[in-house]
Order: C-alpha cells, then structure tokens, then sequence
C-alpha cells in the first residue's frame, strides 16, 4: 500500500494515501498524513476530520517509506476510528410491548456540543455586523521552484488547491471573465493541504493560502500524469489561486474577533502574485472563545476546531461554511467574489 505523495512542507512530512475500501467496508477516504518536527502525527480524511494521532519514535530524518512503513504498523488501532466515522448509519431500534409500540433513536450529542451555547437560528440572527476588509493586504513571496513548467501554448491553466465546490465557482468565473484575448482557461483541482490547522487566526490565514498553493503546485510539478495536462490542452501559463478564510483576533470594534477571507494568486510562470482580503463578519464571541479553547494543531494560530464547526454543533441549521448569511446577513461567498473582482489579475 504505497502513498499517493510523499513530500516535505513546512518542516512537516505529509503523506497523501488512499487506504483500499476492504479496511474501512464503506467508501475508502482519501487520508493525509502529516508528521511534525516535535513527532506530532495528524491523520485527516478527505473532508477534512481529524481521524488520529500519536507521537511518533523516530526521527524525520529517516526516509519517508520508513515513515510510511511506521504509519502502516498503527492500521489497526486506527481501522475502528476510521470505520466508525464512515460506516453507514445505523437504523432506528423499535422496541415492542403487548400495550405500546416505542421507536428509539440515538440522542447522541453532536461533536462539539456545549450545553451552555445551545441556541436557534433565530435567536443569532443578525447579532453580528459587516466590517471593512484591512487597508493592506499581505503580500506573499514564492521562492524560487526547482521545478518549471514548460509553454505549449496560449492557454491557462487554473490550480485550485482545493475541493470546496463554492471556492472553484468563485475562482473559475473571475478568471474566466478576465482572460487575455485568445486564451482558453482549463480549472484543475488539485486539493493541498494549508498545513494551519482546520482554523487558522491571524497571520496563520494568508500563510495557509500560501501553503495551499506551494503544496498543489509541487504535486502538479511531481506528476506525470497532470502535467501532460499542459500539453494536451496547449498551456502556455500556470496560475494558482487559493482562499482561506481566518480569524483576525482583537479586529472587531469592540476588540472582538473578526472573520476574514484571504485571497491569493500566483502566476507559477512569471513569478508574479497578488492577493486581497474580503470584508469581514464578526464572530459571535463565545463560539469563538470554545473553538479556541478546544486546542491547535502544530502551532498556536492553527486551531484545531473551527468556529463554524463549533457554532452549527450548538445551533442546529446553520451552515458551518456560511454561517455569515445568519448572523450578519451577508454570504461569505459573497464577500470573497467581491475581494476577488476587485483584484488585479497577475497575468
């Protein structure tokens, strides 16, 4: 069972591997192995849950198929973990008496629950406000590649380091409505991981952009199956771009926490980059204050539990990705397509 990838980011190790579906007996996820300098080993599925971790024995120096050999050593402690968050859902029990007919189903608690941040949808809505987008945006440098990306032509190539269906529309429409004259664009996923954890803060937001596109970029340029794609469709330019939204601690009017989205785009051929923030949301205080609480992964702005994971945990029918529409009657997709039109494109 050999990896997808193996590669180095950020002083991490990072396995991509795809377990075969008679391990799990349901669909088989796509896993990411990432093993930090300290020996902390994170393993997340596809979507993103943290499935495991330990600390490793060895040292990062030894070679990373030993590092995979290791990973394989702990399958089957893992086995349950992953079978009990992909299994199919179990069916409702019915229990029956010679008087009455009781159907039973589980009252688990969602991950996350805290009973004291119980609310509704309508008791949030429109508690929190609109703030303007930072007056600079970051700006980020790519260091030189070891690798290029030879022309076949006057087309774009679109990278897009990540599987968020909304993220890919927003992308692939800005760039399509923008193209040079002549040029075809073909969108590639390729989905990276931004090495900040699942909720970055601060700095950590455009830092996980920035990982997003140097990790996708690498697996295109380490693949010989997509990059025959720059020559099957006569690519002449590489672009990258990537979003990540964060939480921007002590910005909010009343010092409170405020969420923005980071926008980042590449230009792997030329060298050139832009990036933008969007307009942010206020986050509601004491959702944020228990997904802060709840740990990071790796560093101290990589938190481990997003709020939006906290907040549709304790509020039944919000959406942890767009959350804003509730609480400050704007779509975070919204925002990010304004931040984007806004930007000059790095042709």
């Amino acid at each position: 069972m050999p990896p997808d990838s193996v590669f180095r980011s950020g002083g991490r190790v990072v396995f991509n591997f795809t377990p075969p579906a008679k391990f799990l007996r349901a669909s088989a996820p796509r896993l990411e192995i990432s093993i930090a300098p300290d020996g902390l080993t994170t393993i997340k599925c596809l979507e993103g849950e943290i499935c495991a971790r330990w600390i490793t024995r060895q040292p990062l120096t030894l070679n990373p198929n030993n590092l995979m050999r290791q990973w394989l050593s702990k399958f089957k402690t893992i086995k349950p973990l992953l079978r009990k968050r992909h299994a199919a859902p179990e069916k409702p029990t019915t229990t029956t008496t010679t008087t009455t007919t009781t159907t039973t189903t589980s009252t688990m608690q969602p991950e996350w629950f805290n009973a004291s941040l119980t609310s509704t949808v309508s008791a949030l809505r429109n508690t929190e406000t609109v703030v303007p987008a930072p007056p600079t945006a970051p700006v980020l440098v790519f260091p030189p590649y070891d690798f290029t990306f030879s022309s076949h032509g006057p087309n774009v190539l679109l990278v897009i380091p990540t599987a968020n269906a909304d993220k890919t529309r927003i992308l692939t429409s800005a760039f399509a409505s923008r193209l040079p004259a002549g040029a075809a664009l073909h969108p590639l996923t390729v989905p990276a991981s931004s090495n900040v954890g699942e909720q970055p803060y601060n700095e950590a937001g455009p830092e996980g952009a920035h990982n997003r596109i140097a990790n996708a970029l690498r697996t295109l340029a380490d693949s010989p199956e997509q990059r025959a794609v720059l020559a099957q469709h006569a690519i002449g330019t590489v672009m990258a771009a990537s979003i990540e939204n964060y939480i921007q601690e002590g910005a909010g009017g009343d010092g409170g926490p405020v969420d923005y989205g980071f926008v980042l785009i590449h230009n792997a051929s030329s060298g050139r980059t832009a990036s933008a923030v969007s307009r942010g949301t206020t986050v509601p205080r004491a959702y944020y204050e228990y997904a802060r609480s709840l740990g990071t992964d790796g560093g101290d702005d990589y938190g481990r539990v997003t709020a939006g994971e906290v907040l549709t945990a304790n509020v039944p029918g919000l959406d942890k990705a767009n959350w804003h529409t509730v609480v400050a009657d704007v779509s975070r997709y919204d925002l990010l397509t304004e931040a984007i039109n806004g930007l000059e494109i790095p042709w």
